[in-house]
Parts: C-alpha cells; structure tokens; sequence
C-alpha cells in the first residue's frame, strides 16, 4: 500500500475515534439550534454510548431516560445504527433504530409497552377518551419523512376501557397485526378478550392517506354500558354488527407519486 493511503486511511480513523468519543453534550449544543424543535436534555456519554435524561419535540416531552450504543460495523453500510432502551413514567422501549443520508428512519426488532395516555402524549395528543396499555413488538418499520411506508409485527390494546362517561366502560383487549401490501401498511385489528368483539382491518397508504374499516358489537355477556356505547354509531346491519368507517390524509398528487417513488 502507497504511503499516501496509509497516511489517509490513518487521519480518516483518528477522525471517526474522535467522532465516537466526542462528548454527546457538546456536540449536540454544536449541531442543534435553540429554535429547533427536537432537542436532548440533560446528555451524558459519547456518541458511541451516552444517555438522555429526555427528549422533547415542539417543548413537549417525548422520551424520558433513554441510553444507546453505536452500532460502528453498520457504518460501512452507508447508515447510522444505535441500540436504543430505556423510557420512565412507565414507558419502557428496547431496539435497534437506524438513519441513512436520505432521511429515512428504521425500528428493527422493536419493543414498546406504554400507558395509552403517555404513548399519546408523546405523540403531540393532548387528551384521549381511553385509557389502557399499549405493547409494541415490531420486527421491522420505516418511516420517511415521518410517515411510515413499511412495517411487520403486532400492537396490542390491554384493558382498554372508554372514559367519557361517570365511570370507564372496559372495552378488553384487542390486537393489530402490521404487513407490508402494495400500497401501503395494512393492519388487521381484532379483539384478544373482553365485552365488545371487534374486527376490521386499517391501511396506511404510501400517499399519506389512511382508512380506517371496523366492525363490531357486544357479546351476549356485555354489561348494558357497552351495549349503549356502541350503538351511538348508528344502526347495526342484520347480524348486529355496527360499522365504523373512516379516511382521511390525503397527499397531492405530486406528494404520493414522490413517496411512491421512494419506496420502491
């Protein structure tokens, strides 16, 4: 090997060990502005492995306690891989989460539990008329521009119950199984155990829309409070079921042939 490449090859690894071992805090109040809207408190660590005491997006909290380990091997795949766990406050998550130059983000062999209320919370919704706990187990899921375009696993609802009235009316347990179909994101949605029997099936589609398709109605056992929830939407067709429909989101047409574009 000509001396020149050792020369280069030698400054190309002292400046990634000094990237690695780079104090995180300092490097974030480098690189992040005060207006931006995602920023890290109370950093510690490196860029190899560090911690956060939280993270906040638009001055809302999102994530409180999380650590992470650098995955470097991954480096020469063009991407940024960390190992992620920790949360509070009963949010607990553990995983692999990884970014490319282009923007796009990955969770891979994910898992999540959270109180629906703080899942929600962080994710921008100040108040939602159900309380429970959310469980995440996610084996793969991109996100482009903050918008998912591919995923597989399961998300579970645990005693899931409505509280708008004098007293919450528990709903049960339910499930959705995420997977990849032309398009989009389906999911199909069912109920574990409880009241209400529910199922139908949801879609995110790659041009920012969504659809949402259930069917359901109480079991013989259901106490009469469910029963009067349910049918506030509506009439049920001749074998009882009552149907929700929704959809919304949708991109100009630019946006979806670009996202479609992008994910081939």
């Amino acid at each position: 090997m000509k001396p020149v490449w050792l020369v280069l090859l030698g400054l190309l690894s002292f400046l990634l060990s000094a990237l690695f071992m780079a104090p995180v805090d300092r490097l974030h109040a480098w690189l992040v502005a005060d207006q931006s809207q995602v920023r890290a408190l109370g950093l510690s660590g490196t860029v190899s492995s560090g911690s956060t005491a939280l993270i906040q997006a638009r001055n809302k909290p999102v994530l409180k306690e999380i650590s992470w380990e650098l995955q470097k091997l991954h480096l020469l795949l063009g991407r940024a891989s960390f190992d992620v766990s920790g949360g509070a406050d009963g949010m607990l998550l553990d995983g692999s989460v990884s970014a490319v130059p282009s923007g796009a983000v990955s969770l891979k062999d994910f898992r999540l539990s959270s109180p629906l209320g703080a899942l929600a919370a962080s994710a921008g919704f100040a108040f939602v008329p159900a309380i429970g706990a959310i469980g995440a187990d996610i084996q793969h899921l991109k996100l482009r521009d903050q918008w998912p375009v591919s995923a597989n696993g399961v998300v579970t609802a645990h005693k899931l119950s409505w509280k708008l009235g004098r007293d919450p009316i528990l709903l049960g347990d339910y499930s959705a199984r995420l997977e990849n179909q032309t398009g989009g994101i389906r999911a199909d949605i069912s109920t574990l155990s409880g009241p209400l029997e529910v199922t139908g099936d949801a879609h995110v589609n790659h041009d920012r829309s969504w659809e949402l398709n259930l069917k359901m109605k109480p079991r013989p056992d259901a106490e009469a409070m469910v029963g009067n929830l349910v049918r506030n939407m509506g009439q049920p067709d001749a074998q009882g079921w009552y149907h929700l429909k929704r959809r919304g989101g949708q991109a100009t047409a630019n946006q979806a042939a670009g996202i479609e574009a992008l994910t081939q």
